[in-house]
């Protein structure tokens, strides 16, 4: 719990957070991994191709997305991590990758990611997440299958 002395005692920092974000999300611990958000989270998508949202808003939605996003992809891991401390200790930038599978359609996911992360109160609270929507596409069949909420595979 923080103290006067040390307001940010036994809060996560932006990387602890970025580690559990990871673990979390391989476990398919969807409700603990909502939980490292701030109840205002604001995750944007500035390359979402259409169809998809460029931005999620508040804790509810953002668990809406989560769930509806691991019955379309099987994330099998991430590497290549590298984290990048800015000069506010509550900002992080993280270069990642992902490989993982959609569900739907059996082709890889291998997504390349730059994210920048900004901590309040030891939680996340902003997130813009940088990846190439051709990925996303090619994966699921132009979308298709994430936009309706259903797995479609092409036969």
């Amino acid at each position: 719990m923080p103290t006067e002395d040390k307001p940010n005692e036994g809060l996560l920092t932006a990387p602890e957070a970025m580690q559990q974000f990871f673990d979390l999300l391989l476990q398919g611990e969807t409700d603990l991994w909502v939980e490292l958000m701030h109840e205002d989270i604001v995750f944007e998508f500035p390359y979402a191709p259409p169809g998809l949202p460029p931005q999620i808003t508040g804790k509810s939605a953002m668990r809406a997305h989560i769930t509806t996003l691991l019955t379309q992809l099987q994330l099998f891991e991430f590497l290549d991590v590298r984290m990048h401390p800015t000069l506010s200790p509550d900002t992080l930038i993280a270069e990642f990758a992902c490989r993982g599978q959609a569900i739907g359609t059996g082709k890889p996911y291998n997504q390349r990611y730059i994210s920048v992360v900004q901590m309040k109160q030891g939680k996340i609270a902003h997130y813009r997440d940088y990846w190439n929507p051709l990925v996303v596409l090619d994966a699921m069949n132009g979308g298709e299958a994430f936009r309706s909420g259903t797995s479609k595979s092409s036969t």
